[in-house]
């Protein structure tokens, strides 16, 4: 049917499929030959599963512009070797290459490096590239004007390795277009900072700089500010670099452009509150300031003055990030006051992990006034905070005035009843909150019931997560009632989230009259690990059945077994029913029950998209059901069958079916055959081989053995 195309828009076709999925019938036919196939994704197929004939084909056949290939991290049975790397640096048009977790080492950076000069991109991340083998890509690169894309992350390059790519860099041509460098995880320490201040000083057009956990320290960061301030950056990644109070220092006192920095991530490194009383003056601009996991305040010691004012006031940031910085009530009252104040440009702030209990603001001069001026703030993250009712109470009372919030996260706070009326008191007033997660705190009945009533009265509310919150059967029904008793109800509410909650099987009756004709309007429902049983399942399709709203449900974890599956079924199929996304996994689904729902699956009007039914008793016995649904459903784009015991016999079976299902998309095959099973390998290799149009496609996620086997 492809061939059956117009020429031109064949060649547009090929410019996005994986050339691997046609290339058996490529080799034979003489049209598909003629074609130019630009682009060649191998990321689905290591180099241990890349048969020679096959890369000789795409290399000297196909001449491709783009090639990916990537292996397994960890195992070295997927690495690339030189003849096949000599072959890949033969291709005379290539111009974007990327190896990643092939282990190519030192010898294979000299088989490539014929190709390099020629490259607009080159991605070589974890490939044991030593600081020999950095030196040989340097001479490379000295050649190359057109590099806009060099990623060396997960190497082992150190310092040396670092200050000869970034000699070479200052020197080639390519310093005019490189856009984009990334030596994450190399080792590089302070002595190779002198080197790269002057390649960043020399690369203006590059704006993603990330050199992530390296040992930089102090004295190397400070020798490299300023060259990395010399140009506009969008993305700066320094974390977990061992910087601390002098690096930040340094780097606001660096000369700079008057450009904004995108991204400034400075997480998980040794900056105390003393490094941050630096910034009000600098005329730094930054978007998003990502100081998580820094020591900003050290046991009991009182925040310096100004400190969180100069973060919170730095010219023109819209994103803080201070989340598992040690902060207490101090530091928070402070962050307060500068959001308060009209220079303030804030609006997305999270504070997550933090001491912070809000009893600050039962202050005389934190009155609820003081907080109208908050104008920014779009979006407050406080999770895993010990709030308690008292803080989540004087929050809401105070803090949640601003006139954009449309975000509030307050999950694992520690608050109960008293807090969930306060919360409820807020979802009344509030007309912009779109998104609430009170997941993890334990509500108690009449917290449930409060929360129910505010979801009802709330005309705003787009996502509520509510996993976690010991919600058992008689408080899932204080919650349905509370929802159910006003007559004005939510209809913006689209995600609801009840994850773990053990609210077994009158739990699901009472979400099931919720559901009931349209009442809670939700799109996207979870209620894995409800303990529901079949009981809760009958008694929560009761209720679903004259809904016309959901189409994506959660019920893995749920103990359901082959008995009440029937009823799931007849409920897709004969009502109204819009499910087309259903999460089935860890239950106890196997045998005659499960003909019986895949054959109601099979009858839908419209066809299913989406089907998990991974971690059941799915095994080589009744796989054959699963690959007659398959034959009789050419739509289904995802289906995880992980962990069930499909067994080498059970994937043969499988084959044949998935030749008939055209648009699959994803396809999840992790845990399904025995660990160290001797056919388990021809077996997936023979699937694979038979189903490249299904399982070369990049999202494939499969293959979970010693890959020794292959």
């Amino acid at each position: 049917m492809l061939l059956q195309l117009p020429t031109d828009v064949l060649v547009e076709i090929l410019q996005h499929l994986n050339v691997t999925s046609l290339a058996a019938v490529a080799q034979t036919c003489s049209r598909l030959n003629a074609l130019p196939w630009p682009i060649v994704d191998l990321d689905s197929i290591s180099g241990a599963r890349l048969e020679p004939e096959e890369l000789e084909y795409i290399i000297l056949k196909r001449r491709p512009r783009l090639l990916r290939i990537k292996g397994f991290v960890g195992c070295a049975k997927a690495r690339l070797l030189t003849p096949q790397l000599e072959l890949i640096a033969s291709d005379s048009v290539l111009t974007h290459l990327r190896l990643h977790g092939v282990y190519i080492g030192d010898q294979g950076i000299q088989a490539i490096t014929p190709v390099v000069p020629q490259l607009v991109s080159l991605e070589l991340a974890y490939n044991n590239v030593s600081p020999a083998g950095a030196q040989t890509l340097a001479k490379a690169l000295k050649l190359n004007d057109t590099l806009e894309h060099l990623d060396l992350s997960s190497n082992s390059v150190q310092a040396a390795g670092a200050a000869s790519i970034a000699a070479a860099l200052t020197e080639a041509s390519c310093r005019a277009t490189l856009r984009y460098m990334d030596m994450s995880s190399n080792e590089v320490g302070g002595d190779a900072c002198d080197a790269l201040n002057q390649a960043f000083a020399s690369l203006a057009s590059l704006n993603h700089v990330a050199f992530s956990n390296n040992p930089i320290g102090d004295a190397g960061f400070a020798r490299l500010a300023p060259g990395l301030l010399a140009a506009p950056r969008n993305l700066v990644l320094f974390n977990q670099c061992f910087i601390a109070d002098e690096g930040m220092k340094a780097l606001c006192s660096a000369p700079h452009t008057n450009e904004p920095i995108d991204t400034l991530n400075l997480s998980k490194n040794r900056i105390t509150a003393a490094g941050l009383a630096a910034l009000p003056t600098s005329s730094l601009v930054i978007n998003f300031l990502d100081l998580s996991s820094n020591p900003l305040q050290q046991g009991r010691a009182r925040v310096a003055p100004g400190s969180m004012e100069g973060v919170m006031l730095l010219q023109g940031v819209k994103r803080v990030d201070l989340s598992g910085c040690g902060l207490e009530d101090d530091g928070f009252e402070c962050m307060c006051n500068a959001l308060c104040s009209p220079h303030c440009t804030v609006e997305e702030l999270d504070i997550s992990n933090n001491q912070v209990t809000c009893t600050m603001l039962s202050m005389p001069h934190m009155a609820p006034s003081t907080f109208s001026g908050m104008h920014a703030l779009q979006k407050l993250t406080l999770n895993f905070t010990p709030l308690s009712d008292s803080g989540v109470r004087l929050l809401c009372e105070r803090v949640l005035h601003s006139p954009k919030l449309v975000e509030l996260r307050l999950a694992d706070t520690e608050f109960g009843a008293d807090g969930a009326l306060a919360v409820r008191d807020f979802l009344r007033k509030t007309k912009t909150l779109t998104h609430l997660d009170i997941s993890g705190n334990m509500l108690g009945p009449k917290g449930a019931f409060a929360i129910g009533e505010g979801l009802a009265l709330n005309s705003s509310l787009y996502k509520c997560y509510m996993s976690n919150c010991h919600l058992l059967r008689h408080v899932v029904e204080q919650f349905a009632q509370g929802f159910l008793t006003t007559e004005t109800r939510n209809s913006t509410l689209h995600t609801l989230a009840l994850s773990g909650n053990p609210m077994g099987a009158s739990g699901g009756n009472a979400i099931g009259s919720m559901l009931a004709h349209n009442k809670l309007g939700v799109s996207t429902l979870s209620l894995a690990g409800g303990s529901l049983g079949d009981a809760g399942l009958e008694g929560f399709v009761e209720g679903v059945r004259t809904n016309t709203t959901l189409k994506c449900l959660n019920l893995k974890g749920n103990r359901i077994t082959p008995e009440s599956l029937g009823k799931l079924g007849d409920l897709l199929e004969h009502t109204q029913s819009r499910i087309t996304c259903l999460d089935l996994s860890r239950n106890l689904l196997t045998g005659d029950g499960l003909v019986v729902f895949l054959r109601h699956i099979t009858a839908l009007k419209r066809h299913m998209q989406r089907l998990v039914l991974s971690d059941n008793q799915i095994n080589e016995v009744n796989v054959h059901t699963v690959a007659h649904f398959l034959r009789q459903n050419p739509n289904l784009a995802h289906l995880s069958l992980s962990g069930n015991k499909l067994g080498s016999k059970g994937l043969r079976i499988l084959s044949p079916a998935l030749q008939d299902v055209k648009h699959l998309r994803q396809l999840e095959l992790l845990q399904v055959v025995s660990h160290g099973a001797r056919d388990a390998a021809d077996a997936f290799r023979a699937l694979i081989k038979e189903n490249r149009h299904v399982l070369v496609l990049r999202e494939l996620n499969a293959l979970q053995f010693d890959c020794s086997q292959l």
